[in-house]
């Protein structure tokens, strides 16, 4: 869903080799320092708008650095949790409407579980109506702290 991307390129023959080994260690604790932001805050995200039923999603979500040949990339991931998106996205819209629709417990068991969890009264063969606004709780984190990342990425190279 979010994906944070970062190359950064340098004319090595200018450089020594210990300035730029300095300069990728420095990026990479400032990707790990914001993936792990982002992660964070969408969690909070989560939590403050009471999205929490088991958990699952909040304790999915993590953040991960990764060092390649010529670039460093921070992810944050929700992990294998079907309905993430639906949380992030938003169910479909018609304009500021949003649309309700059925869910058959078939498609999601889980939808199933949750009902029995609240104590609503279903069938296991029926389904809910559902809908939902869009959280964006990983894009809200990732445009609240993309300037300030970018600032300490540009600091870098200076």
């Amino acid at each position: 869903m979010s994906n944070i991307d970062v190359t950064i390129k340098v004319d090595t023959d200018k450089l020594g080799k210990e300035y730029i080994q300095d300069i990728n260690e420095k990026a990479y604790r400032v990707i790990q320092k914001y993936s792990t932001k982002v992660q964070n805050e969408a969690r909070e995200i989560l939590t403050e708008n009471q999205y929490i039923d088991t958990g699952r999603l909040r304790g999915g979500i993590s953040a991960s650095v990764k060092r390649l040949t010529n670039k460093i990339t921070g992810e944050i991931n929700t992990g294998k949790t079907p309905y993430a998106e639906y949380l992030h996205e938003g169910t479909k819209h018609e304009g500021n409407e949003l649309i309700r629709y059925f869910v058959p417990f078939s498609v999601s068991p889980s939808l199933y579980r949750w009902a029995k969890r609240k104590g609503i009264e279903v069938e296991q063969d029926g389904g809910l109506m559902v809908s939902h606004p869009a959280l964006k709780y990983l894009e809200k984190p990732f445009e609240d702290n993309e300037k300030a990342f970018i600032k300490e990425m540009e600091d870098i190279v200076k």
